[in-house]
Order: C-alpha cells, then structure tokens, then sequence
C-alpha cells in the first residue's frame, strides 16, 4: 500500500490456487499453471490441504485438479496457452505444475 493509507489484502497463494482449482474454468487452468510455475517453493501444500480440508472442498478442488489433467492430457491446455499467450506451453511448465498438484492431491 501507498504510505499512510490502508493495506491493500491480498489472499495467500494457497487460496489463490483452491480458487482457480475451484472455478477450473479455461483461464484458471493456464493461470494455475503459470502460478505453480512461479511459486517455487512458496507453495506450502500441507496449509492448501487444511484450507481445503476445513471448508469441506475435497471434491469440488478435486474436480478441478482432474479438469486440469485432462487438459493437459488432450492437449487442450496447450492449445489454449498458446492462443492466449502467443508462445507454446513449454512440457517442463506443464510438468511442473501437474507435479506439484499431484503432489497435494494424489
């Protein structure tokens, strides 16, 4: 924020992924990729699981997860990224980020 005015919030990246999961919408699948992409280590999967978990959205991240792997799986997701983005999706990107998922959900 500016000097003397209010913080501007901002959700965690934890929230920001369960949202985008959450909606799985054509746009929240290329920015989950470029989210998990950039996060590195600053993802911390056990606080994602407990948000998850204490909201009782299991199944409906899941959905989101599985709706990502199956574009990523059809090649749709890398048509997408490249219409949207002008430059193709790179596999390691792609296999980065469905790693990091994998490695939260399973």
């Amino acid at each position: 924020a500016e000097p003397g005015r209010s913080a501007i919030p901002v959700p965690a990246l934890e929230h920001v992924v369960a949202m985008k999961l959450l909606a799985h919408r054509d746009k929240d699948l290329l920015d989950l990729v470029a989210l998990l992409r950039d996060a590195g280590d600053r993802l911390d999967a056990a606080a994602l699981r407990a948000n998850i978990e204490a909201r009782a959205l299991e199944i409906a991240v899941r959905r989101g997860y599985l709706s990502l792997q199956a574009a990523a799986e059809s090649g749709q997701l890398a048509q997408l990224w490249t219409e949207r983005l002008g430059r193709p999706l790179l596999d390691e990107t792609l296999a980065k980020a469905l790693e990091q998922l994998h490695n939260i959900f399973g």
